[in-house]
Parts: C-alpha cells; structure tokens; sequence
C-alpha cells in the first residue's frame, strides 16, 4: 500500500481501518524547489492516523525525504513520539537516530496576526543548534545537508502555539485579608481564589502565554532576552541612587523610582527588587517591570538592591555577594524601612536574585517585613542545576560559559580591592571557563566554603521554601537552559500553604517573548497583576519595633547614607 511514489509525485495516507478517515497530501507541494521545507497541514483528527498507519515502500531511497511530526504541545509530542519511532523504522531509518517524543514542539512561521496559511513554505529550519532533535544526529546532518523535510501540523487557519500557565498549590492554601469594595468589610479569600480574581493572564482560562513564532524554543527565547534593551512601554524609568554603608566596612548601592524629588518618602507601598548574576537596576526585565507598577493605575514606589560592585558601584572591600548570602538584603531592608517605616514592603527577585529572595523569606519566615514575594526564573538548586548545565555541550561552553566570562568581566573591574584576599589565586581565576570553575576559584574561597559542592547545597533556596510564612509566587519555565525545570522543587511548593508555584512550557531564561514584529515580555503582566492583588489587599507589614534579624528601625544608618 504505497505512500510516498517513487517519483515523488504525491502522498496519500491511507487507514488500515474503514471507519477511519484519510488525509491526503497535495501533489503540488512537491513541485517547489529541493531544497525548500514543505509544511503540509494534516488535521488532528487525521495526525496520529497518519502516523500509525502508513506503510512506506522500501524502493524510496533511504534518506531521499525525512518527514517530521510537527505537534502544538509537549503533551501531544510525548503521545506521537513513539508513533515517530515507528514512522522511521518503517523507513528503514530506525538505526540512524529517531526524535524522542520531548524534543517535539509546535512551531510555524508565515502568516498574519493570530491565524497561519494552511500550507507554507519554511526555509532553512533545522534542529542542531537548537536541540530539536533526538537520537544520534543523523537526521541532524541530513537535514543540514539538504535541508528538505516535510512537516505535519495543523491543517487550516489556526492560532499560534501557545503554553497556559500552570499552577501547583497546596491543598489547603492560605487566605487573604480583603476589603469588599461594596460593604467596605474585611473578608479573606483562598490565595487561588484571589489570584484568579485579579490576576487574569496568571490565572484562569486566559493565562496563556503565546510565544514569538521565530522565539520557538528556551535557547532561542534566551539568547533574545540577553540583548534585549527596549523599554516595554516607551516610558523610561528615572533612579535616584543611595548608598549604604555595610558594618564590614562595604556598600550597598539602592536605587529609587520614581526619583525623590518627584515622590518624596511616604507611605506609597513599595516593591524591593532583586536583579540576576552581574545585573542590577538597568536590566530591561527590571526596568520592563518598574515602568508599569509605578505609573498609573497602579502608582507604587520601587527600590533596586544592586548587589555589591554591580550596577557601576564601587567595591570598597574585598566581601562580595553570592547566592547564599542573604545578609546585605537584611542591611538595606533596615534602611528602607528607616525611611519609610509605614510603607507595606513588597519583594520580587529574578535569577540569582530570586534565589537569595526565597532564602531569606525562609530564613526570616514570618519576622520579614515583606507582605509578600516573587520569585521568577529560580534555579532554586544549584548543585542539580550545575550539573544539568555541564552535562551539555550547549550548557557549559555557551550559557556556563558567558556566566563566567560575566563573572570574571566583573572581576577584572574590581580586582584590585578583590586580590587583597591573599587566599585568591588570579592565575585559577584567569583560567576558569565555566561557571563553577569560577565558584571553585573565588566564590567558595571568598565565602569560607570547603568546596564548590558545599556553596551550593548552602545556597540552594529550594531546602528554604518550605519555611517561608508570606504569600510567594514562583514563575519558571520549564525550558529554561539555565534554570532547569528538573530543579524545581514541586513537592516543596505543594506543602507549604503560602506559596504558588506558576509554570509555563516554554520562555527560556527570564524571556517570555510575544509578538511578532516586536516582541515584549509577557511575564510583566501576570508580575505587575499579582503585585498590585497583594500590596492593594489588607496585608500588612508587621510594626517596625515588632521586626526582627535586621529589620528594625536603625537611626543610625541615616548618618551613613552617601550620595
């Protein structure tokens, strides 16, 4: 029962059954040229069918047209994976590497708006630097070669692939003061209940995250996000910088916004932010974020605690900062708080900063000043994660890499404050090409640690989470390459009542990209929503006498302000 003609004229995929029904191929597609992709729209009533019931004739030559399973969802792709499988050893190609069911994601380019042309032509797609495929690579090079395929998705208009949010909670998650805005009375909702209520793309059946069609996947989604440099609105965000003296003799660099002589200190909530490795105040996913919630409607206040030496600071002693060290955080909170002692008090962390967020809540439980947190792209396990990134060959010599190679960029400004620490050894620091070679060299010798493996079990705010006693939402990707998803401690967010934990398939590391011609981060929505749920409900910050481990009011911290 033939399928593909020897000629290469037309494909007809007939069912081994009666009732079942056919998909047919236009031979038409196969006049464009050789080496153009063909996007063959089957229905999905017909695509597993297909899959299962073809028999292809050995007088095609092996290799001459690999054909792909093209699917919207992970979910489908693990259903068709092992249909794939026996597509190609039908073929004869089993022994030469077979996607695996994972690695099987929708997508398309082409089109206009929401809706795709049933039948496209993609040009120069390929699996390799992307990880799409599987197996052993020789699809890989095949297609490289000649870069001929044929892919079945979706036949007809249809919307672009899109991931929904996915949520994990407690079975008993903790409730919310609320004020009815009809009775003016107090009532407490659920935390899921609320969320739903008045965060609409976190929850709900409009939480979805829509992908940027030529964003496809987390390495692409990535790489975008490391040279992204727009503003999210075309309003650019305006700091007035503090500094603050530490006891060992450093400092801290606080960044306000909106600047102190447009909004002099108050009560305006307020919202504590945490940037990445090497970040600070000027990251577009900072700036993406301040320049919604302290404009209109919303009209909050926002600080930026730049880790030490980043942000331009200036490294005054040889102390630096780590994901394990929570301390700085206490020292600039007991400034904010000085000065704005009736403010409610807010968190969110991104990356390394979220890590260091969630290990204080967990240290401080419920003696924070914090009302409430967000953590979003958490590795919240370094061993696992620095194990998963040195597995692959992407992992350590492309995302390791270039966090090194930040690291040490970031040394060499610094250096020489930081080689006044006789214990640091420049020539293991010069020759570190990976992330933990680098941990190895300085972080673990400056901190105090017996080995690289040490500082990241002591960093790992996944053994903290449960002890957190504030609302927290945590948002991952899950193909994230940095923050793995396999790190996420999804048993840990179960237990504890305070925490939900928001997912998505796909947005890479502190990506989330949508839209086509100029794609913004979609993560500032759902952020921007839950922040103003929690600093507009009846959540309040405990008493600044009644606060604890750094958060107390300190008078003396006013003497040590610098500008």
């Amino acid at each position: 029962m033939p399928v593909w003609s020897s000629g290469g004229v037309g494909c007809t995929a007939r069912s081994r059954h009666p009732h079942q029904p056919l998909a047919r191929v236009p031979a038409a597609l196969f006049t464009l040229p050789k080496r153009a992709g063909l996007l063959v729209p089957i229905q999905p009533s017909h695509l597993l069918h297909l899959c299962a019931n073809i028999d292809l004739p050995r007088g095609v030559a092996r290799g001459s047209t690999f054909c792909e399973l093209f699917v919207e969802d992970v979910e489908a792709a693990n259903q068709t994976g092992g249909l794939l499988r026996r597509f190609l050893e039908a073929r004869g190609d089993g022994d030469r590497g077979c996607c695996g069911g994972g690695s099987l994601l929708a997508r398309c380019l082409g089109g206009d708006g929401d809706e795709l042309p049933a039948v496209a032509v993609v040009r120069g797609f390929g699996g390799f630097p992307f990880g799409w495929y599987g197996g052993h690579g020789g699809v890989e090079r095949d297609f490289f070669r000649r870069r001929k395929a044929i892919w079945i998705t979706r036949g007809g208009p249809w919307k672009l692939p899109h991931t929904h949010v996915k949520y994990r909670k407690s079975l008993k998650p903790v409730h919310i003061p609320v004020k009815d805005r009809e009775t003016g009375r107090e009532t407490k909702k659920s935390l899921i209940e609320y969320v739903k209520e008045t965060c609409p793309d976190l929850a709900g059946e409009h939480a979805q995250f829509v992908p940027t069609p030529w964003l496809f996947n987390g390495h692409l989604q990535t790489a975008y996000a490391s040279a992204f440099n727009k503003s999210q609105t075309g309003s650019e965000v305006m700091y007035e910088r503090k500094l603050i003296d530490t006891p060992d003799g450093g400092q801290i660099a606080l960044d306000w916004t909106p600047i102190l002589t447009q909004k002099p200190f108050d009560d305006t909530p307020t919202l504590v932010v945490l940037h990445g490795l090497t970040g600070g105040s000027h990251e577009s996913y900072v700036r993406g974020l301040l320049e919604i919630v302290t404009r209109s409607p919303y009209n909050f206040r926002a600080v930026v605690v730049n880790f030490r030496g980043c942000a331009e600071s200036k490294l005054v002693t040889p102390q630096l900062y780590s994901g394990a060290y929570t301390d700085d955080l206490r020292i600039a909170l007991r400034y904010i708080r000085s000065e704005i002692p009736n403010a409610k008090l807010m968190a969110i962390g991104f990356s390394l900063g979220s890590n260091v967020l969630v290990k204080y809540l967990g240290e401080e439980g419920d003696r924070t000043p914090f009302i409430a947190g967000i953590s979003v792209g958490n590795p919240f396990d370094f061993l696992c994660s620095s194990i998963l990134l040195d597995r692959t060959w992407v992992g350590k010599n492309v995302y390791s890499h270039s966090m090194c190679n930040s690291l040490k960029a970031s040394f060499a400004r610094h250096a020489d404050m930081l080689l006044s620490n006789p214990e640091l050894d420049s020539t293991s620091i010069a020759a570190a090409r990976t992330l933990r070679e680098f941990d190895t060299a300085v972080t673990r010798v400056v901190f105090g640690y017996d080995t690289v493996n040490d500082y990241y079990r002591d960093a790992s705010s996944s053994r903290f989470i449960t002890r957190v006693r504030v609302p927290l939402l945590c948002l991952n990707a899950v193909d994230d390459p940095i923050a793995a998803g396999e790190c996420i401690p999804y048993d840990e967010c179960r237990f504890n009542p305070n925490v939900l934990l928001a997912t998505t398939s796909q947005g890479g590391h502190l990506g989330w990209f949508e839209g086509l011609v100029d794609p913004k981060r979609w993560c500032i929505k759902p952020l921007s929503q839950f922040i103003a749920a929690m600093l507009e409900s009846n959540l309040e910050s405990p008493p600044v006498d009644g606060a604890t481990n750094g958060a107390t009011t300190d008078s003396s911290l006013k003497s040590q302000l610098r500008n």
